[in-house]
């Protein structure tokens, strides 16, 4: 007899499995335009419940922004007269929120600020904290506790409770609070805000940095600070005020009308990428960094977290107040038990991450069996787990163990275990299970490449009525049409005739290109067509293919074997002949082909390239994502470098048709001129990190496991999608090598699904391959061209190497530059006769960064002579990795007529300082009276820098720049300042600094210490400002608090130490080298070293490394 417990049981489940399959596909069908790719972590999906305050990023959307549903913007009263009293010197406040639930005694703000005083030296942060209240009873709590508080008054809502929180009320408030951010910055002042469900153990503006607009947490954070892949949580981000961030916050609520049910997270997520591009495409240019979550910890990713380290707890991840408050209140006794020394791990940690890492228990108030809960949690043991056991004290090779062992962290941590808990809370295992279903069934059609852009169409039509009224972005380009009547006489008629004809749904072509020695029968057309009929499940695919033929002969054979051929003329050439390729006329060749296909995407097709001589097994569109404007084989591929370290080969890639995408080949074909006799993949390669640096160009490469070719295969039959014969050269070569593999692949799928199974098999070796004795004819040139760029031949070669892409320029500045540059005088000067600097803050603001921040260098006559460090440092800003733009903020400062003159003939600003009595023309003065008398006066410049309300980076002209410096060079300090040697324990001040190079931001503490450090001068009357400032450092922290960072030399490095480092080195400064001719000597070196490293192949790189 059936027991009735039990069946009853059996159909409570039944019934409750049901509602949660459909609670699970309506919540998936509002939620589903957030997901973009298979790849999202299924936690990311409910991670913005946790996320209380603004979530203030860029928005990119050229529209007029609307921050409420009401026409006018809200006024914020009284904030312009509360931020001047909870800024920072800098002008930066801290922001959280909160309503009557988080702000009541003994909820999230008491706790909250209770972690600023438990925190490592942040309490005084306290006073740098605005809390924005939602409601009256909040405000109400807030000013009990707290000295700066502001009532933001939202009409017709109640959202004192927690639960209102993501309801439609909640969602209004947060683009109200967006627009409150934006008045903010329109005031002048950066921000930090914060979640108010987040602890703070220590300072995070030392992981701020200058470089970046936005800084923002991560929910998952995947190794690459720079990296728009990482998903931003914007519960704790750092924006600084530009117009740049005030265009951009105003674009972010514009994009809210286009995903209306949205929360102003996932609406951030949508257009990061948009808000990141040039303005060619409509974007900002807009530079995102995302914090590392071992630092910025949240419980989305908490094994990463490493309390050695972190910064800040975010509850995200975790819903409701009660579960927040629990696990909130146990990370931040453990916070307690760590600093105070009760962990086990705590004495064996360092505070710099080195030694052991002292990872968080598991956030857990999970049920017993009794029904009861845990009130404590429960720590994991790691000390098994091998991935995170230890800790490099390098932050860079600690990231990148962690990213290589991530996929063990699930098992080995024993998250398993712990999560089986988590979830055994009433009623959430059926309905998780109720879930699986429906997420699978979405997870398929999302990840059906195939559809394309149709399947996005449908995904992002729910939860915006079907999405009928929704326009395409900005930077796609649709309307072949429109873009026919701007163009003038067709340049390659009957082109976009011809394309709709074989054009995908989504309007993709596959062009390939040929001329009569390869079009004729048996030859490389003819194979090349075959294997889309023996590849698997791909015949289809020749209805979309386009056979480009080169001559008429190449046409006419074209015509007979496949539907779809065009002709492309080219006057007086003869490219017949199999002989013709990689001769004069071929290189014109490739470039006419290129305007074809600029043509292809100015009339909105997509397409993807493949040369003829190649056969394909499978779809290739399976491996090419909608992320980047072009996808590109290798010749080899790295997966451990960064993508564009790979030797790209443009014998295959995709583009789409984006505005971005068509200026991409625009500038490949405009840098012609500037290698003239190279291929066109040969000038690529030499331009891609320009792409991406100017254009904001998204280029990503193939793996050859997939998209092999005789430079680089691997015998896994169940992976290969096409074989190009490249490293093979000769058309004979070519067919013998591709005919062996066509025939390899034909024996592999003749054999059973079992016979696959049981592997083996492998690819005929290419015999008729040259390229060993190709490579072995190409040796004694290299050679020669080796001996010929050793350093001794530097000075004749440094204009051979500027030349790669950079356009020196030689010329003299106009009689309206020397005006605005030079030192006033007469009547001119008479007028202003307080001004200690004529001329210089007319100056500052067409050499200042956005965000107010001048570049600074010296010179005299002899430093300014031609071919002397002037040339030399203005020449490493070209040869370095995308830092030319910054010659663009550099002030060069002239101590004599002869140097100002000299600098004028080279460089666009220039400053001359005139120093009575005193003759520094000569490379001898230096370290004279007179010299030291000179750099005191330059002390007094850069004070009156600071006073015009301008940060300035000074460094000396004795160096050479390699990589962008602001990137190391955090908010914290009031200064940062690189070192003669750097010590990585004991305090940071025990190194000896060096004021060759040091960033100082705009603020009375600064001021007030450049001041106090030339009033020392009295002190230590025979001293150097070096010296002085050496020798008064700590008296400098002391009596006015100033913040100094020293800077590690293995990234800002000298003479006096340096690392063979070449991947991180920044700078490198000729201290510790007496003599003009000794440092130009020794710098060229250098530079000539840097050359040589930078035209490296990336496994070369690596080994000399």
């Amino acid at each position: 007899m059936v027991n009735k417990g039990h069946l009853r049981r059996v159909f409570v489940f039944i019934f409750e499995l049901w509602v949660a399959v459909t609670l699970a596909l309506l919540l998936l069908a509002v939620l589903a335009n957030t997901w973009r790719s298979a790849e999202m972590p299924p936690l990311e999906v409910g991670c913005n419940c946790s996320q209380i305050g603004i979530a203030s990023s860029l928005g990119s959307e050229e529209v007029t922004a609307t921050t409420s549903s009401n026409s006018t913007e809200p006024s914020f009263a009284d904030l312009a007269q509360l931020l001047p009293k909870v800024a920072t010197e800098d002008k930066t406040v801290i922001i959280t929120s909160v309503n009557e639930a988080f702000a009541r005694p003994n909820s999230l703000l008491g706790l909250f600020r209770e972690s600023f005083v438990a925190g490592e030296k942040i309490a005084h942060l306290l006073d740098h904290v605005l809390v924005v209240a939602v409601d009256p009873a909040a405000f109400h709590h807030c000013k009990a506790v707290h000295p700066h508080c502001y009532h933001l008054k939202v009409n017709s809502m109640n959202l004192s409770n927690a639960n209102n929180f993501m309801s439609e009320a909640y969602v209004e408030l947060v683009w109200t609070k967006l627009s409150l951010q934006q008045r903010v910055l329109e005031l002048g002042y950066n921000f930090l805000f914060t979640d108010v469900d987040i602890l703070w153990f220590r300072d995070p503006f030392r992981h701020i940095s200058v470089f970046a607009d936005m800084t923002t947490s991560s929910d998952v954070f995947n190794g690459d600070d720079n990296d728009l892949k990482n998903w931003p949580n914007t519960g704790f981000y750092y924006v600084k005020s530009t117009n740049r961030t005030v265009e951009m916050l105003r674009r972010w609520q514009a994009a809210r009308a286009r995903y209306p049910p949205n929360h102003e997270q996932n609406i951030f997520n949508f257009i990061k990428h948009d808000l990141a591009a040039g303005a060619g495409d409509g974007g900002l240019g807009v530079r995102v960094r995302f914090l590392d979550t071992a630092v910025f910890a949240g419980f989305c990713q908490l094994f990463s977290g490493d309390m050695a380290r972190a910064c800040t707890m975010h509850a995200n991840c975790c819903v409701g107040l009660d579960n927040k408050l629990h696990d909130l209140r146990s990370a931040l006794d453990q916070w307690r038990n760590y600093t105070s020394g009760m962990l086990p791990e705590a004495g064996k940690t360092k505070s710099d991450g080195g030694g052991r890492r002292v990872g968080w228990s598991v956030p857990a108030k999970y049920p017993r069996g009794d029904g009861s809960f845990e009130t404590k949690s429960r720590r994991v043991d790691r000390s098994k787990d091998a991935s995170v056991a230890t800790s490099s004290a390098d932050g860079d090779e600690e990231r990148s163990k962690r990213d290589k062992l991530r996929g063990r962290h699930t098992d080995e941590m024993g998250l398993g275990d712990d999560l089986t808990k988590l979830i055994n809370r009433n009623h959430v295992l059926p309905f998780l299970a109720g879930a699986v279903l429906p997420t699978l069934l979405l997870l398929m059609v999302l990840a059906n490449d195939r559809a394309g852009e149709q399947q996005l169409a449908i995904v992002s039509s729910w939860g915006n009525n079907g999405g009928s009224s929704s326009s395409p972005p900005a930077h796609d380009i649709r309307s072949g049409a429109a873009a026919d009547q701007l163009q003038p006489p067709e340049k390659f008629p009957g082109l976009a005739e011809l394309l709709p004809k074989l054009a995908m749904e989504d309007k993709t072509v596959i062009l390939t290109s040929v001329n009569e020695a390869w079009a004729t029968p048996g030859s490389l057309l003819d194979l090349y067509l075959d294997s889309y009929k023996n590849g698997e499940g791909i015949a289809y695919l020749l209805d979309h293919v386009l056979v480009v033929a080169v001559d008429p002969a190449g046409f006419r054979r074209c015509k007979v074997v496949h539907p779809h051929c065009y002709h492309l003329e080219v006057k007086d050439m003869n490219l017949s002949s199999a002989k013709s390729y990689m001769t004069k006329g071929y290189i014109d060749l490739v470039w006419t082909k290129l305007s074809l296909q600029q043509r292809v995407l100015e009339l909105g097709y997509n397409l993807l390239f493949t040369d003829c001589d190649m056969v394909l097994f499978r779809d290739p569109f399976r491996h090419i994502n909608l992320y980047a404007d072009m996808t590109t084989s290798s010749d080899v591929f790295y997966p451990t470098r960064p993508p564009l370290s790979n030797p790209l080969n443009t014998g295959l890639y995709y583009m789409k048709a984006t505005n971005r995408s068509i200026s991409l080949l625009q500038y490949w074909q405009a840098a012609r001129p500037r290698f003239p006799n190279d291929h066109d993949q040969t000038v690529f390669g030499h331009i891609k990190h320009e792409l991406v640096s100017k254009l904001q160009a998204r280029i990503e490469p193939l793996d050859t496991v997939y998209f092999p070719g005789f430079c680089e295969y691997y015998d896994d039959f169940d992976k290969v999608v096409n074989m190009h014969g490249n490293c093979c050269i000769g058309l004979d070569i070519k067919l013998h090598d591709l005919m062996d593999i066509a025939t390899d692949w034909r024996n592999y799928t003749s054999l059973s699904l079992e016979e696959r199974k049981k592997g083996g098999l492998k690819w005929t070796y290419p015999k008729r391959n040259h390229v060993v004795p190709f490579l072995a004819g190409a040796a004694l040139p290299t050679l020669l061209l080796f001996l010929l760029a050793s350093d001794r031949m530097s000075d004749q070669l440094a204009p051979i190497v500027s030349d790669w892409g950079i356009i020196i320029n030689n010329g003299t500045g106009s009689s309206s530059a020397d005006d605005d540059h030079g030192l006033s005088t007469g009547a001119a000067a008479d007028q202003q006769p307080q001004e200690k600097f004529p001329g210089l803050a007319k100056l500052l603001l067409k050499v200042a960064m956005e965000d107010k921040t001048v570049i600074l260098t010296s010179v005299n006559e002899a430093w300014a002579a031609p071919g002397s460090f002037l040339d030399l440092y203005r020449e490493s800003f070209k040869n370095g990795e995308g830092i030319a733009h910054l010659l663009d903020h550099v002030l060069v400062v002239a101590v004599d007529p002869a140097g100002f003159r000299h600098c004028k003939a080279v460089h666009p600003y220039c400053y001359h300082l005139e120093v009575q009595n005193m003759n520094l023309s000569s490379a001898k003065s230096y370290m004279t009276k007179g010299y030291i008398d000179l750099v005191w006066t330059k002390l007094l410049l850069q004070q009156h820098v600071l006073e015009l309300g301008y940060n300035f980076l000074f460094t000396d002209c004795d160096m050479v720049l390699f990589r962008d410096p602001f990137r190391y060079i955090n908010l914290y300090a009031d200064m940062a300042t690189s070192c003669n040697v750097y010590y990585n324990v004991g305090p940071p001040l025990n190194s000896p600094l060096n004021t060759g190079f040091y960033y100082i931001k705009a603020t009375n503490r600064s001021i007030s210490m450049l001041r106090y450090w030339q009033a020392a001068r009295l002190r230590f009357p025979n001293d150097h400002d070096q010296t002085v400032f050496d020798n008064i450092k700590h008296e400098l922290v002391a009596k006015i608090h100033a913040r100094i960072e020293p800077l590690d030399t293995v990234y800002f490095a000298g003479f006096c130490e340096y690392y063979d480092d070449f991947d991180k080195v920044v700078t490198m400064h000729a201290t510790c080298c007496i003599g003009l001719d000794n440092k130009l000597h020794d710098l060229r070196d250098v530079a000539t070293d840097w050359g040589n490293y930078t035209r490296l192949l990336p496994e070369t790189a690596a080994a000399a490394v």
